[in-house]
């Protein structure tokens, strides 16, 4: 199957690569878009940042150099495995792309055990951490990741559930109480959602920020990071997909097959950035809708 796998800093191919076999608990989905996400962007000019490196595998997964990126998907579900009750071939989902100790089979960390799996100590992500990603024809993904879509929820609205969800759950961590005055910096894709949802994609930096702790200190300022998303963020946005599509898919710019990945979405976002939002891979795009119904 094609998948577009990262080698190195710059370098990001579209390779051949075996057929992944679905386990017990996974689900094979056929993805139909994926969305480039500002990490992905960062990784591709500076890499390898989070991603794994050649002489360093990720430690929870064991995921090295090349991977398979992308992690803002939606598909249809080809296949689930012997254990899964919750998935059933033929549905259309999205993923939620974070996996931590309960995919990985640990007992739950300090922080899992709070509720707070978004920053599980053993954190990894489909499509940056795991050697499965969403710019492949095919992906197998734990069964708890699944989330179904309404059936007049398109796929390319599915694909942008995982950006709302960064915005999601900073919007609910922020502590802003209905009413009050917001000021959003930025207007990409999850600055778009913040506007939406009341948020900005600034993804990672590839150096680290400068900022005056004396300024901040002096106007007693106050600083909060918000980090990915938890399965309740991820609901709340699969219902706003359902209410708010329209507005939603307007934030897609571009959608660029697979095949001319690098150059119309890499390349055109590090080179004309400000006339996007966000640009989606199409790698089975709506034929996957049209063959949905006969899985």
């Amino acid at each position: 199957m094609r998948a577009l796998r990262f080698h190195g800093k710059g370098d990001v191919r579209l390779d051949d690569i075996p057929i992944p076999q679905c386990g017990p608990r996974e689900v094979r989905l056929k993805v139909a878009y994926c969305g480039i996400c500002g990490t992905d962007v960062h990784e591709y000019l500076d890499g390898p940042i989070l991603l794994p490196s050649h002489d360093e595998p990720n430690k929870f997964t064991g995921a090295g150099l090349p991977l398979t990126m992308g992690h803002e998907m939606s598909g249809i579900v080809t296949e689930v495995g012997g254990d899964v009750k919750s998935v059933t071939v033929g549905q259309r989902v999205c993923v939620n792309p974070a996996t931590g100790c309960e995919h990985q089979g640990r007992p739950d960390c300090e922080l899992c055990v709070a509720g707070r799996r978004n920053i599980c100590t053993c954190s990894a992500f489909y499509g940056l951490q795991c050697a499965a990603g969403g710019f492949a024809d095919d992906i197998c993904v734990d069964a708890i990741a699944i989330k179904p879509l309404a059936d007049h929820v398109s796929l390319k609205l599915g694909a942008m559930a995982e950006p709302l969800a960064v915005a999601s759950h900073m919007v609910r961590v922020s502590g802003f109480r209905k009413g009050q005055n917001v000021v959003v910096l930025g207007a990409g894709p999850i600055g778009c959602a913040l506007t939406l949802l009341l948020k900005e994609n600034v993804a990672i930096h590839e150096k680290p920020l400068q900022i005056d702790m004396n300024r901040i200190t002096l106007s007693e300022k106050r600083i909060l990071a918000g980090n990915a998303y938890t399965n309740d963020d991820f609901d709340t946005v699969v219902r706003l997909l359902e209410r708010r599509g329209p507005e939603i898919e307007s934030f897609i710019t571009a959608v660029v097959p697979l095949e001319q990945a690098v150059r119309g979405g890499f390349e055109e976002l590090v080179h004309h950035k400000a006339q996007h939002s966000k640009i989606l891979i199409e790698v089975g795009g709506e034929l996957r809708e049209r063959i949905s119904s006969s899985l």
